[in-house]
């Protein structure tokens, strides 16, 4: 995680108090390296994670999730990404509950926003996901 987003992180848990800490690490916006996964998060259902990708050179780009728990079957995971002005560049298509992206994508920061989307009563609280990342 960048400084800065942990400096905002952290003032954000201070200003909503105890209940917002898990609240304020959540809207951090940790970096997608190229050619690799992410760490292991759990799927959020009332809020989307977000994560930072920069691309330097025009290239096609594959960004799909992993996912463990009970996804595809009481839950999905839904992901959109961003252009750095905030505009959508591409929803997810789904794949078994999972997402998947492929697009060429231009020089530029990107914002991948992830989120869960309950199929169902069952309130689902160990669901976790990563996101893989490969750039040609």
């Amino acid at each position: 995680m960048k400084r800065s987003s942990l400096v905002v992180s952290l003032a954000l848990a201070l200003m909503f108090g105890p209940g917002g800490v898990g609240y304020a690490l959540a809207m951090s916006t940790p970096e997608l390296l190229h050619n690799s996964v992410s760490s292991q998060r759990l799927v959020p259902t009332s809020y989307a994670d977000r994560f930072s990708l920069d691309i330097d050179s025009p290239s096609r780009v594959s960004i799909s999730s992993e996912s463990w728990g009970s996804i595809g079957v009481n839950m999905i995971l839904k992901a959109r990404l961003l252009d750095q002005n905030g505009k959508p560049v591409s929803t997810a298509k789904q794949r078994g509950g999972n997402f998947v992206i492929n697009e060429t994508l231009g020089p530029g920061d990107y914002i991948l926003e992830v989120e869960g989307q309950e199929l169902s009563d069952r309130v689902q609280t160990n669901n976790r996901y990563n996101v893989r990342t490969r750039i040609y």
